[in-house]
């Protein structure tokens, strides 16, 4: 497996805890064993985009609303919510990553966690905000 790809399965995860426990992101970083086995660039990248998307639930979840037609976002499945969030900050913070990777990403990692219907729905909602928010600039952190 690709370290990013092991890297943001990892934050996922960690997001996922977050988002159902309401604990702080440094808390559960602490008192996780989801590291074991995983170390060097792979947890470095999983921690950064872990706490990054956790700092900026606001501003990523009024992008993911405003793009989710007809969907609010406690409605979205939580894996598929959590997913969407940290593509959506790797979309505004790593711009060095073609937008195309993160989603072909997001993408895969949908097909192993979450249902049939999931890699079309985070697509569509990606593509949304790739298009109407981020096109012709360079977003950073």
């Amino acid at each position: 497996m690709k370290r990013r790809r092991k890297a943001r399965e990892l934050a996922l995860k960690l997001l996922y805890q977050h988002d159902l426990s309401g604990a702080f992101p440094e808390d559960i970083l602490e008192g996780t064993e989801l590291f074991r086995g995983v170390t060097g660039a792979s947890a470095d990248y999983a921690r950064e985009i872990f706490l990054g998307a956790a700092r900026r639930l606001p501003e990523i979840d009024r992008l993911i609303g405003d793009h989710s037609r007809r969907w609010k976002l406690s409605r979205i499945a939580a894996i598929d919510r959590n997913l969407l969030r940290l593509a959506v900050f790797e979309l505004l913070s790593h711009t060095e990553i073609p937008a195309a990777v993160i989603i072909d990403e997001a993408l895969e990692i949908a097909r192993k966690y979450s249902d049939d219907e999931a890699p079309k729905f985070v697509n569509g909602i990606l593509d949304a905000i790739l298009h109407a928010e981020m096109a012709g600039r360079t977003v950073r952190t």
